[in-house]
């Protein structure tokens, strides 16, 4: 059995709500992380976790956009809507439908289990959706019934275009507004699903790029894991920064955050980015700037 099928049984698990059957795809060692959350550890743990989540948002629906092989490591987009019906972060059970777009990296041992597993996934659209909250946010998405197959291989425009990201993170980092721009298509479009809707154009770059250089002025990126697939650069890293400006209307709090996000961008021919997507926890971030 491969590693895409093993997924297709995760999503089917998810799907009838077969908790024992999803807990038996881990190892007994496997690790689960989600930024802001509590590490699971084992298979109990693991288990224990999804049981909670089924049991929080029933009659869930879960299904793959996108799924990138490369070795032993699945990275997977998917979308995901369930009914609220019971207690999530403070919020009583309320019946309304909740869903987001999310990701998780998957890496599987040489018996096909999972082994580790890292999500990202923003609690803060749900909590817009449940009416806590008056912001701009996502809707509920609709399920996709396939996903796109993307299998790397390792090739000299992979190793490029990890280079190019390196620099494009490094320009960001030091400040460096107009050869960070010269990284983007014109009409590159970056789809943050940490924020309301598809930022499009080198002009909306350019303002994010002013008010993250204003909040963090001493910021850094730890690049912890990055794979290139077929023109795709996946980054997992941690963004490491003093919060010392406002920031969507959050003042300034002196408070330094370690933000755990994933990032897939789309090299075109030229090197240059003109698609992109973000994946993180806006509440995690929050709280660590006293929210």
């Amino acid at each position: 059995m491969n590693i895409e099928k093993q997924r297709e049984n995760y999503i089917s698990c998810i799907n009838k709500g077969n908790i024992d059957a999803l807990a038996n795809l881990y190892s007994s060692g496997a690790i689960r992380k989600a930024p802001g959350e509590k590490d699971a550890i084992g298979e109990s743990e693991v288990r224990e976790h999804y049981k909670n989540w089924l049991e929080t948002f029933t009659e869930a629906q879960i299904g793959d956009k996108m799924i990138f092989k490369k070795d032993n490591v699945l990275v997977c987009v998917w979308a995901w809507k369930a009914k609220h019906t019971k207690d999530f972060m403070d919020v009583p059970a309320s019946d309304k439908d909740v869903g987001l777009v999310a990701a998780t990296i998957m890496w599987f041992d040489a018996d096909n289990k999972i082994c580790r597993e890292h999500t990202y996934a923003d609690p803060y659209t749900l909590l817009i959706q449940l009416g806590v909250v008056e912001d701009n946010g996502r809707p509920v998405p609709e399920i996709p019934e396939s996903y796109e197959l993307i299998v790397g291989s390792s090739d000299n425009k992979g190793v490029e275009n990890k280079h190019h990201l390196r620099r494009y993170n490094q320009l960001l980092v030091d400040k460096n507004l107009e050869p960070w721009l010269d990284y983007m298509t014109d009409d590159v479009e970056w789809d943050d699903q940490m924020v309301p809707g598809l930022a499009v154009g080198k002009e909306h770059s350019a303002s994010d790029f002013a008010m993250l250089s204003e909040a963090f002025p001493d910021a850094k990126i730890n690049m912890q894991n990055m794979w290139a697939i077929d023109g795709y650069v996946i980054h997992q890293g941690i963004f490491t920064a003093t919060h010392k400006g406002p920031l969507k209307g959050i003042p300034a709090s002196n408070n330094v955050v370690n933000v755990d996000n994933m990032d897939i961008a789309y090299f075109d021919e030229n090197g240059k980015i003109s698609k992109g997507w973000t994946f993180g926890n806006t509440l995690d971030m929050g709280a660590q700037m006293g929210m």
